[in-house]
């Protein structure tokens, strides 16, 4: 992974002494079941453990994040830093600065998750009853973020990531509701119910939702997480922790979890990244139910083994970058190019200096939402682009691919 200054929030941290062995940084595409905000400690959130879990083998975690779920479509664009967390241990900051446009190749994993009622909603109002589009709605809103990602901080790793499904009014609780100061939580019927439903027909979106991302959205790389997959084995019945009944995991059937929850979560989270098992950060925690932390050997080793298992039916994996396919963290971009006037009017310039006797390049202008409005192959060391059709004043991104089709370079191109 990148261990790279982005802004002027992560040189105060490296000034002050903050950055570790390792840094990742991550940007969230979020809902209260990535980051619960109804709680004053701050703690009921997959952010902070992981910082927690990072820290734990002497690594930095930098996250940044707005509360705009994947249905929100091109409406969350651009990305904004709207999330901010207090750590006492000081592993925790942001590439992004709030209020400052988002910065080309600051991430190295792009997570984004999508409303679990409107899982129910593309199913059918029966939970399980697919419709005949099935998920085509949240593909498309999902694909305009992902193109925008991809034209804008193309380094950064594309995550789905698998949230836990509603316990539904009607479907489990029996028409009643529930919340932490009323109504009744699932019985070990209803939630043995509700785990069901989360390792079959909610799992089956969120796999459905991947495979159609890759093959209609055009996102080869895109790997899914699958938290509720895994938490719900830990949770059923024969799982490391069926000792724990709902209420020892939500506090209502948003579902939105205790600090114990987002803590397991991250520990997905972790080692999906990572692709190894977590380090025990701590040997107790007030916030933290005891039997995850004298379980957590078996835990994590649970974990990894889970997410080795869920691969798709060509045997590739779901999760995890295999060799030839990961986008590399040792993206340089060529020294020598140079891209002018910039910002430009009528024309740009694009010469790649000695680079041309090497190999042929593609270069492309590709607009906010990843579409490329203009292409061509550049076999000399320089080209002026006529910028008349590509449709007005605003932010364009120039691309270069050599000629084995790797993404060489990078760059902003402001048209006024």
């Amino acid at each position: 992974m990148r261990t790279t200054i982005f802004t002027i929030a992560l040189n105060l941290f490296v000034i002050l002494g903050f950055a570790q062995a390792d840094t990742t940084s991550t940007y969230y595409f979020a809902h209260s079941l990535i980051s619960h905000q109804k709680t004053t400690s701050n703690q009921a959130n997959i952010p902070y453990w992981l910082a927690e879990l990072e820290m734990a083998v002497g690594n930095t975690c930098l996250t940044s994040g707005q509360f705009a779920p994947g249905q929100l479509g091109s409406s969350a664009l651009p990305p904004e830093q709207t999330w901010s967390f207090y750590y006492p241990n000081n592993n925790h900051g942001s590439a992004m600065t709030p209020g400052s446009p988002y910065p080309v190749n600051a991430h190295d994993n792009v997570v984004l998750t999508y409303m679990n009622w409107q899982i129910i909603y593309d199913y059918g109002e029966q939970i399980g009853q697919r419709q005949s589009n099935e998920v085509s709605l949240a593909t498309d809103s999902i694909s305009l973020i992902f193109n925008w990602m991809k034209a804008n901080d193309p380094i950064a790793s594309l995550y789905l990531y698998e949230c836990w499904p509603k316990i539904e009014t009607n479907f489990i609780l029996g028409g009643n509701n529930w919340n932490s100061s009323s109504g009744n939580p699932p019985d070990s019927i209803q939630w043995a119910t509700y785990l069901n439903y989360a390792l079959s027909k909610s799992n089956d979106f969120w796999t459905d939702l991947q495979d159609s991302l890759i093959r209609v959205g055009d996102f080869p790389n895109l790997k899914l997480i699958p938290s509720s997959l895994i938490c719900s084995k830990l949770w059923q019945q024969g799982g490391v922790l069926d000792d724990f009944t709902a209420t020892d995991i939500f506090e209502d059937q948003g579902p939105h979890g205790l600090a114990s929850s987002y803590f397991l979560a991250a520990m997905v989270v972790y080692a999906a990244q990572h692709r190894h098992a977590p380090t025990k950060p701590f040997n107790s925690h007030l916030q933290i139910d005891q039997r995850i932390l004298n379980r957590f050997d078996t835990l994590a080793s649970f974990i990894l083994t889970e997410l080795s298992n869920f691969k798709f039916t060509n045997g590739g994996s779901r999760v995890w970058f295999e060799e030839q396919t990961m986008t590399t963290p040792n993206f340089k971009g060529l020294n020598n190019l140079i891209i002018y006037p910039n910002p430009a009017k009528d024309y740009v310039i694009v010469n790649t200096g000695d680079y041309f006797q090497k190999t042929t390049f593609t270069i492309s202008i590709v607009n906010a939402i990843g579409q490329t409005l203009f292409e061509v192959l550049m076999d000399q060391q320089e080209l002026k682009i006529e910028l008349n059709t590509l449709g007005g004043s605003g932010i364009y991104f120039v691309r270069i691919h050599d000629d084995q089709g790797s993404l060489k370079d990078i760059r902003k191109l402001i048209l006024e």
